[in-house]
């Protein structure tokens, strides 16, 4: 065995350290792309919750202001507008400026 066949073996023992290296670096690249992944779609599961939760709580505002809408318009109609048709004779006296 000479230089050159030394040599050659050696050569050949970096390359394939070097290619088991750089797939043990790719292997764990994509391990941590996968655990990237699972926290996005955490996050995305999370994100969907809160909105979900908000549209719930949307619905019972809108219910609310709905049934306070309805209540003032019944009032309106039930007590202001007979009330205004009752009272329609009576004139109240506008006050006139007061001129220099």
């Amino acid at each position: 065995m000479n230089v050159d066949d030394f040599v050659k073996i050696l050569l050949a023992v970096s390359v394939a350290f070097a290619i088991v290296g750089i797939a043990f670096q790719i292997m764990r690249l994509i391990g941590k792309t996968a655990d990237s992944v699972q926290d996005f779609r955490k996050t995305i599961q999370n994100v969907s919750s809160a909105s979900d939760l908000m549209l719930e709580d949307y619905k019972k505002v809108r219910g609310l202001l709905t049934d306070v809408l309805d209540i003032i318009s019944t009032f309106r109609q039930n007590i202001l507008t007979p009330a205004k048709a009752l009272l329609g004779f009576v004139k109240i006296p506008k006050k006139e400026p007061q001129g220099d």
